[in-house]
């Protein structure tokens, strides 16, 4: 199912992945590296700090994990990465100015999570990033 932001190309951007602990931010990476075909194991880089990625296309991808650092590691600075992806972005005010595209995530008292963003300072529609993960799997926003 394509169900992440289909209008939004995110190739050569810094992404900011933010919101509470299970509220889907290594699933929304997982699953949008899957669309770019990558079929190898994508697991949380919580532990590994960075995972990387290539593409069939050539373009580099990196996954980051600040969860557990109280400072950026000097490397992170250097990612040269097409695409990075950076989970708790929101923990290092410093980093936002290297960020194209702010994501934050949700998850409901349900267990549905939700999703939207903004795109330097410009919020992302909805219906672009949003999605649930109900009992019937990832739904788009709208999706019954």
């Amino acid at each position: 199912m394509k169900f992440l932001l289909n209008p939004i190309n995110l190739k050569g951007k810094k992404v900011a992945l933010c919101g509470e602990l299970g509220a889907g931010k290594t699933y929304f990476v997982r699953n949008w590296l899957r669309e770019q075909g990558v079929n190898e194991d994508v697991p949380s880089p919580t532990f590994s700090l960075v995972q990387q990625y290539s593409l069939k296309d050539k373009c580099l991808v990196s996954h980051w994990d600040l969860y557990r650092l109280t400072k950026i590691p000097d490397d992170f600075w250097f990612d040269d990465a097409d695409t990075v992806f950076i989970e708790w972005a929101d923990k290092f005010p410093e980093c936002y100015k290297i960020i194209d595209i702010f994501l934050f995530f949700s998850l409901l008292e349900d267990g549905n999570r939700v999703s939207f963003g903004f795109e330097k300072g410009v919020r992302i529609p909805y219906s672009a990033v949003g999605f649930r993960q109900t009992a019937n799997g990832l739904q788009r926003d709208g999706e019954r």
